[in-house]
């Protein structure tokens, strides 16, 4: 009998993925690698994740001289649980601003050009930002859902010339 159970553990222990560290994952993707290539400073669990129980942000700031000041993308690893897909998301989302602020602030691609791509929930999300960030968010979404990691580490480094 305990041979048995020593067997169904280890076939249960062999069969059951192993769920890697969320942090180490992240930090050694080739997107994050391609955002920090940009100069952009990405941090893990800042305290504005808990403040507002946020998924992520960038924040890009200037000086009076139009030198840029902050260049900081925050991933929120802990308020996404264990749901790692949601955690790509979110690094692809922020991603995709980055590629934005080198792209001038301005969007990459038409609003009709994503409006084919949005859903009811990415068009319910978009709408509870300021008129004037929604065509940037439109973008972020989409191409957060639709795209791969390395894709957008693709745009990034075009985008920002790397």
């Amino acid at each position: 009998m305990r041979k048995l159970f020593i067997a169904a553990i280890t076939a249960l222990a062999t069969a059951t993925p192993a769920m890697a560290n969320p942090y180490r994952a992240i930090s050694a993707s080739s997107l994050t690698k391609a955002v920090e290539a940009t100069g952009t400073r990405i941090v893990y669990d800042p305290a504005r994740c808990y403040e507002k129980r946020i998924h992520g942000y960038y924040q890009l700031a200037w000086d009076s001289a139009g030198n840029i000041t902050k260049d900081v993308m925050g991933i929120c690893v802990e308020n996404h649980g264990s749901d790692y897909a949601e955690l790509n998301d979110t690094l692809r989302h922020e991603s995709i601003h980055v590629a934005q602020a080198c792209n001038e602030g301005a969007p990459m691609l038409g609003w009709n050009v994503l409006a084919q791509y949005a859903t009811p929930r990415i068009m319910s999300m978009v709408q509870r930002y300021p008129v004037e960030d929604q065509h940037l968010e439109l973008e972020a979404f989409v191409s957060a859902k639709m795209l791969s990691n390395d894709q957008v580490a693709g745009i990034v480094r075009k985008v920002c010339n790397q």
